[in-house]
């Protein structure tokens, strides 16, 4: 007998105490059973499970070009300079090294430099802004550590990230990949020194 999965779900009949189970309704189950199995372990390593026409499973490679918010794996800081006492910042997100050319979302936090330990920043002395690209919301209060959910369109030239901090000090702005490592920029020094 042949599976329903992955082209349709399967409709069972009800079983109750004292019907026989026949050879067959243990069959349907393992066909079944086989078919979802089969189709989960076919993937390859850095493929993703999308669903395709009809809502049928299946691997694809991603390509940073589909609607997949999560299809980046790196992140490239690139400084920008200063302007009125705040670091400038482009943001480019990667996958496999090259960028991606989809919208996606992501956290990012700041990071200072405590003696010889990192540690995260209280929200309320950093002051966040972006341009172009990146669009921002702040995910915490004030008074608890920094935490930004962010936006990103690759369609627009540049995503400026633009951070000032009101103590001296150096810090680092900071992402979270999807794969739960964190990308952390250069180190950024306040008050900005005088060239």
């Amino acid at each position: 007998m042949t599976a329903s999965f992955p082209n349709s779900v399967k409709d069972f009949s009800d079983k109750e105490n004292g019907n026989k189970i026949y050879a067959a309704h243990v069959n349907e189950l393992q066909d079944e059973v086989e078919s979802i199995e089969t189709t989960l372990m076919t993937g390859t390593e850095g493929q993703v499970l999308t669903a395709g026409t009809g809502g049928v499973p299946g691997w694809e490679t991603p390509s940073g070009g589909g609607g997949a918010s999560f299809a980046f794996d790196g992140v490239t800081f690139t400084d920008m300079g200063s302007e009125e006492g705040a670091r400038l910042i482009n943001i480019i997100l990667t996958l496999n090294g090259s960028p991606i050319s989809n919208r996606a979302y992501f956290f990012g936090f700041v990071r200072s430099k405590d003696n010889l330990m990192w540690n995260n920043l209280i929200a309320a002395n950093v002051s966040i802004d972006s341009q172009d690209g990146l669009y921002y919301h702040r995910m915490s209060k004030e008074s608890t550590n920094s935490l930004w959910g962010f936006r990103y369109e690759p369609s627009i030239p540049d995503n400026l990230l633009i951070i000032d901090y009101v103590n001296p000090g150096t810090i680092k702005f900071c992402i979270l990949l999807p794969s739960g490592a964190i990308a952390e920029s250069h180190d950024l020094v306040f008050p900005i020194p005088e060239e």
